[in-house]
C-alpha cells in the first residue's frame, strides 16, 4: 500500500492510502485495510498495526508520504 495524502478538516484526519492493485481507499483512525487496522495518523506518516499469526507478537507497518 502507499500513503497518498493526509486531510485534516473539522470533522477529524483522514488518510488517501492506494493497494497495490491501485484501488483508493479514504481511511480515518480505527479502519481496517486488508488484515490491518490504522492506528496512528501523524504529520507525514500512518501506523497500521498488522494481524499476527497465532502465537506472534501484532506488526507495526509505517507509510510515509513520498518525498517532494
Amino acid at each position: 500500500a502507499k500513503l497518498r495524502g493526509i486531510v485534516r478538516g473539522a470533522s477529524g484526519t483522514l488518510a488517501l492510502v492506494d493497494t497495490a492493485e491501485g484501488v483508493g481507499y479514504i481511511l480515518k483512525q480505527g479502519d481496517t485495510l486488508a488484515d490491518g487496522r490504522l492506528v496512528e495518523i501523524g504529520q507525514d506518516s500512518v501506523v497500521f498495526t498488522v494481524a499476527p499469526k497465532p502465537g506472534a507478537a501484532p506488526n507495526r507497518v509505517v507509510l510515509k508520504l513520498p518525498a517532494d
